[in-house]
């Protein structure tokens, strides 16, 4: 029960999870007509194969829309992060109903047959034999996988950390972040900024005033502001965040990836895996 709050990664690949879906689909589509199981084997009528082919379709058009809308949300709301283990058992869960749903219409409409509440638990029972067990599997190994691999990079990075702070030291030059009004404006040492991050049309810049952590917001977007620094060890590290790599006291592993401590700032930076090499490059770079 304690894994099931365990951060778990989000695919927001799209192409690859109609890659997947796809062959789901193949593979429902395979298993029906060769095994013709739940009965289906004293099925007589025209165009058998055909109309087994449909439950395959189902099971690639139906997740496939449904991760399209749960896509848009999860970006729209910035949710990747907070996504969890039983995020994703809630999601299968949610996609076999709905495939169901739609296996139990297609069958009424095959056999003109009334919709119903028999019907409908046919169905459930019919995808749940199919898909649970390996979904429930394919979970476990993913989670496990990345867990692992993201543990092991950090240990990696974590002992980057203190050769960072022991050699290359950043420059104290100064720079400028401009709001898109092009008045707003905050100027600090480079070796001051702490962290950026994005709330949708405006960010927040961490920095250091000499007594402490201060932050501003500025109107403007994360892309913007990454465009306004020139120095290599201040970088993007997710989509929402930008780091100074200087101001990193300790790297730890998730199954999302890893995340960044900061000093005197109770906060953890996530780092998405897409940006993972990235960041243990620049970080071996500082550190000779």
């Amino acid at each position: 029960m304690e894994v099931l709050n365990k951060p778990y990664p989000f695919d927001g690949r799209l192409g690859h999870t109609i890659k997947v879906n796809a062959f789901i689909g193949l593979f429902v589509a395979m298993f029906l007509i060769v095994f013709e199981p739940f009965g289906t084997s004293l099925w007589q009528t025209e165009f058998k194969t055909l109309k087994l082919l449909g439950y395959g379709i189902l099971a690639f058009v139906v997740p496939t829309i449904l991760y399209i809308c749960v896509k848009w949300y999860m970006d729209k709301h910035r949710l990747d992060q907070h996504y969890k283990v039983k995020h994703e058992m809630l999601w299968y869960l949610m996609v076999l109903l709905c495939i169901a749903m739609a296996n139990c219409l297609y069958i009424s409409y095959l056999h003109d047959v009334k919709f119903s509440f028999m019907l409908f638990k046919y169905g459930v029972f019919m995808v749940m034999a199919i898909g649970f067990f390996p979904i429930l599997v394919g979970v476990i190994v993913k989670y496990n996988h990345y867990l692992a691999l993201n543990t092991k990079e950090a240990e990696v990075l974590e002992d980057l950390v203190s050769v960072n702070q022991l050699s290359t030291q950043p420059s104290q030059s100064m720079f400028t972040l401009t709001a898109e009004n092009g008045k707003d404006r905050l100027e600090m040492e480079t070796s001051d900024l702490v962290y950026v991050e994005s709330l949708e049309n405006y960010v927040k810049v961490y920095y250091h005033n000499g007594n402490g952590i201060e932050n501003k917001v500025l109107r403007s977007t994360l892309a913007k502001i990454e465009s306004q620094i020139q120095e290599s060890f201040i970088i993007r590290c997710h989509r929402s965040f930008i780091a100074n790599l200087h101001k990193v006291t300790h790297f730890s592993g998730n199954a999302q990836g890893y995340l960044m401590t900061f000093d005197e700032i109770d906060v953890k930076i996530p780092v998405s895996r897409s940006y993972g090499v990235q960041i243990l490059e620049k970080m071996k770079e500082l550190g000779k």
